[in-house]
């Protein structure tokens, strides 16, 4: 997983903290006296009393008298706290902790529309003294939790799963993991942050399949995480399903084999796996009667196409231009930066999503369109991933802007028609708020695409054509596999230019 800068930085002053500490402590930290009281969630405990030094024994004759030992002092225990401190989603995320591996082991049942099975979260602490930690998750039964294979206590608040760990952990950087055993049926519940569909979350449909969509706060509907894409971790994804139904995941299928459902119904398991760090809202689980269909890209790129057969002339007619635009796209960002790259087809009405690896496009939205667009976003939004969801305006900006050069690269007149379409549109549609200070129910909006992609497609005018393409190719060099913020953004495009650019920024960021 990798953490921002900023992040890092802090984890390095707390260890620093806690290595003076423990130094001036006179012992290991794992000395110290646990503490039994309560404590209200983000509140650090307090410090247990030390006991009173033992009486000084009584001196024998002629012997000389010593200084009694002083007590040594102990250590505070700490919790995470149940924010990362993003500030359009302050519910989600926590601290305490950095996510390496998510292990998914969860049978999957369309008809009965219920999950059961367990989730493993390896992870290594980032703050000193840690007693618990919170964990975002909603719903279900929980039957099982562990902690490094030790039962644990646990407790739910507020969309939050809080684990006290059975002996605290002193050192910054100590691997841990937590296992969560539960099943139940996934809740439906309005996302405060959009519009774009009912409810977020893994959702089961008549039909017999089944798809994850959880852009912004959605992974918290089915399993257990740190749902905030600061924290990035690679995923195994094992899903039993019917027999019949196939299950996608991301990364690389890895095997499959007949199994048994919980209900002792027939199954199949398929294990899929991603070496490459993601967000928690790029985790797929999808199923159906799907087809599947291996390709290979002109640069080697294995492609794995999956499409219900209803839709098979559609599907393929609209993806087979997938290969021809990532080599496109790759000579303007820099190589595709993961190992292989799939679209699955999808029943959701006008909604498609760049699981990472893996798109989901919806059986309305089957264009070369939608096809460049959600590829654009294995560079911008998977591989070089958001600080805060506030600047959601930058992946969907750029990728919007490259669907445009795609649409016009054979025409590049035709580009000021495309672009003043959208000027008209925004003029119309838009929303008086700075591009990169969204109210929270907006930052999935349509300013972030149309206004969006207007600011880059006057970024481009700025710099021209060697500029701009030279540092989206650094920016994504620098950050791949991490994640970024405007103002490395901003760095990036400046040391391929040449140009200050605080001005343009400021200017067409606060433009309504």
């Amino acid at each position: 997983m990798q953490a921002s800068r900023r992040v890092l930085r802090q984890q390095l002053a707390l260890v620093t903290i806690v290595v003076l500490l423990l130094s001036a402590c006179g012992g290991p930290a794992g000395g110290s006296t646990a503490v039994e009281n309560a404590v209200a969630p983000g509140s650090p405990l307090s410090p247990p009393t030390p006991t009173a030094a033992a009486a000084t024994p009584t001196l024998a004759a002629g012997a000389s008298p010593t200084t009694a030992p002083e007590p040594t002092p102990t250590v505070p225990l700490f919790s995470g706290r149940p924010s990362i401190g993003d500030p359009f989603t302050p519910d989600l995320g926590n601290t305490g902790y950095d996510v390496q591996h998510y292990e998914l082991e969860l049978a999957l049942d369309p008809g009965a529309g219920r999950i059961e099975g367990s989730v493993t979260i390896e992870a290594v602490t980032t703050e000193p003294s840690l007693q618990q930690v919170s964990f975002d998750f909603i719903g279900f039964e929980i039957s099982a939790l562990t902690v490094d294979g030790v039962a644990a206590n646990f407790r739910r608040e507020g969309g939050k799963l809080w684990v006290e760990f059975p002996q605290a952990i002193m050192a910054p950087g100590t691997p841990f993991s937590v296992r969560v055993t539960y099943a139940g049926t996934p809740e439906k519940v309005d996302s405060p942050y959009i519009h774009y569909t009912d409810y977020l979350g893994l959702i089961f449909l008549p039909n017999n399949t089944f798809y994850s969509i959880s852009e912004p706060d959605g992974a918290r509907y089915w399993f257990p995480a740190n749902d905030h894409p600061l924290d990035k971790a690679t995923v195994r994804g094992t899903y039993t399903v019917p027999r019949g139904i196939a299950a996608i995941g991301n990364g690389q299928l890895v095997e499959s084999r007949l199994s048994t459902m919980p209900d002792g119904s027939d199954g199949t398991t398929f294990v899929w796996e991603l070496d490459e760090p993601l967000a928690t809202y790029l985790i797929l689980a999808a199923g159906g009667h799907y087809t599947r269909v291996e390709e290979t890209a002109p640069n080697g790129v294995p492609l794995i196409f999956y499409y219900f057969p209803e839709m098979e002339e559609e599907y393929l007619e609209a993806v087979d231009v997938t290969g021809e635009a990532m080599v496109w796209l790759s000579e303007r960002l820099g190589p595709y930066p993961f190992d292989s790259y799939g679209q699955a087809t999808y029943y959701a009405m006008g909604i498609s999503m760049e699981m990472q690896t893996m798109t989901l496009l919806s059986y309305q939205m089957l264009d070369e369109t939608t096809v460049v667009h959600e590829l654009a976003h294995s560079w911008f939004g998977n591989w070089v991933g958001l600080e805060s969801w506030g600047d959601t305006w930058r992946k969907e900006g750029l990728a919007t802007y490259l669907e445009l050069l795609w649409r016009t690269r054979n025409n590049p007149a035709g580009l000021d028609d495309l672009i003043a379409e959208i000027e008209a549109e925004v003029a119309e549609k838009g929303h008086n708020y700075p591009l990169d200070l969204p109210p929270q129910h907006r930052i999935m909006s349509f300013d972030s695409y149309s206004r969006g992609a207007l600011l880059i497609h006057a970024l481009h005018q700025e710099l021209g054509d060697e500029a701009f393409f030279a540092g989206l190719r650094l920016y994504v060099e620098q950050y791949g596999g991490g994640t970024s913020d405007h103002d490395e953004f901003q760095a990036a495009m400046e040391a391929a230019s040449g140009k200050q650019l605080q001005d343009f920024f400021a200017r067409w960021l606060a433009k309504p």
